[in-house]
């Protein structure tokens, strides 16, 4: 009798406890929390820590269109407000250097190319908000003043070997040496085969001799040095782990242009702006802050989605998954995704209770501080903060789930802000 009196004072205790620190969360977000658009214009949650930081990074899933949005809205602000110049973009180096010939003269021919590969790989990144997100990003840069003026950094793995190989002959026109040229010319039939291995070895062969007659390289590119030996050492990192590549190639970028000291901002998939390790694995953000050691403060949003629908390509799996009379229906409901049939707009569901593609425990705390078809920001970084002692929210289980390797990691320990995108709509299949 004595024991079972234990174990009911024990449950309540439990009980208890568990309606206090969810009442305390609740507390917490109601006092802590704006509409997005809102949000820009007053400096709420956006304070002078949040400007301070040197590094800032929004995470998405990809597939969505209004993350778009505010991507453009959140940079636009940082660059006006806080001197943001540098854009890291989730694209390799050779698109990147198509993005800002895009920015400098206008010629949406480069943009084109830029989402080509996307178009013939049915990729998620193959949406018209995205492509029109570019075009709003140029107009602004018509529109600076040479002091605010900005620029991509690609750090992601070669994505598209054309393109790769159209960069890489921007360079070779200016290269003189007979040894050189041999080089490059085999590096560039080995982009044309689309042979890993053969790109890595020619890569660092290319390298190697660049490294050894860097005078005189460096005499016949000029202020294109730098960009050749980055390029090099990004097709040298094809068979690395892939946010390992990202954090080298943004190190060499910022090493040979003696950037750091700058402010930047990175746009990319959730997973790769977390601060700390997830899925016994590094990501990208995570080797970032390692690297600096507290040196300079980095800042990371990620965003969640519920009652939406998501862009997914209509290929492989997806058509043993979903039949063919569903995807019917779909299409109907949204006639831009019916004219290639190569994408449907999947309903997505962060409820606990129906979670199609994310379940976010909690989640229902957030909408309940949210209206319906919104974008709302969440600070949980805040002094007292409930998340710096909890990992509420750092987790997300289901099909794209992800785990803490760490379980006594805290949430703030992973990100600072968290979005709320409510009834989100699917990025529009782009046609080209």
């Amino acid at each position: 009798m004595k024991n079972l009196s234990s174990l009911i004072v024990l449950l309540v205790l439990v009980a208890f406890s568990s309606t206090f620190a969810q009442s305390e969360l609740k507390d917490f977000l109601s006092k802590n929390h704006n509409d997005f658009n809102a949000e820009i214009q007053s400096n709420k949650l956006f304070d002078d820590e949040f400007y301070a930081s040197q590094y800032i990074f929004l995470g998405e899933t990809h597939g969505f269109a209004n993350p778009q949005q505010v991507d453009f809205e959140l940079f636009k602000t940082l660059n006006q407000k806080a001197d943001f110049k540098y854009y890291i973009a989730e694209v390799d180096d050779a698109k990147a250097w198509m993005l800002n010939n895009y920015l400098n003269d206008g010629n949406e021919n480069w943009l084109k190319k830029v989402f080509e590969s996307w178009v013939n790989d049915t990729a998620q990144w193959a949406n018209q908000n995205y492509f029109d997100k570019y075009k709003q990003l140029h107009q602004i840069q018509k529109e600076l003043p040479k002091n605010k003026k900005f620029k991509f950094i690609g750090v992601d793995q070669p994505q598209d070997y054309e393109a790769s190989n159209k960069y890489l002959n921007h360079f070779s026109g200016k290269l003189n040496s007979a040894i050189i040229k041999t080089l490059v010319q085999k590096l560039s039939s080995d982009l044309s085969s689309r042979n890993p291995e053969e790109i890595i070895n020619s890569a660092k062969a290319t390298l190697e001799f660049v490294n050894q007659n860097e005078k005189q390289v460096s005499s016949a590119l000029k202020n294109d040095f730098n960009s050749f030996k980055n390029f090099l050492q990004n097709l040298s990192t094809i068979d690395e782990n892939r946010d390992k590549a990202m954090f080298l190639n943004l190190e060499n970028y910022i090493t040979s242009n003696k950037l750091e000291s700058e402010k930047m901002y990175g746009f990319m998939g959730i997973y790769h702006v977390m601060q700390t390790s997830y899925n016994s694995g590094e990501p990208f953000v995570h080797l970032l802050k390692k690297k600096l050691n507290g040196k300079s403060k980095i800042t990371s949003l990620v965003g969640f989605y519920t009652d939406s629908n998501m862009m997914m390509p209509y290929t492989g799996q997806m058509k043993m998954m979903i039949p063919a009379e569903y995807a019917g229906q779909l299409w109907q409901a949204y006639p831009d995704f019916g004219k290639s049939k190569k994408y449907l707009p999947v309903p997505f569901s962060n409820n606990q209770s129906n979670p199609v593609m994310e379940k976010v425990e909690h989640i229902e705390s957030l909408e309940e501080l949210s209206a319906e078809n919104s974008a709302t920001l969440f600070k949980l970084s805040a002094k007292n903060s409930p998340f710096n002692a909890q990992n509420t929210f750092a987790e997300v289980k289901g099909m794209m789930g992800i785990t803490l390797t760490n379980p006594a990691d805290k949430t703030t320990d992973a990100f600072q802000y968290l979005i709320l995108f409510r009834n989100a709509q699917p990025g529009i299949p782009l046609e080209l």
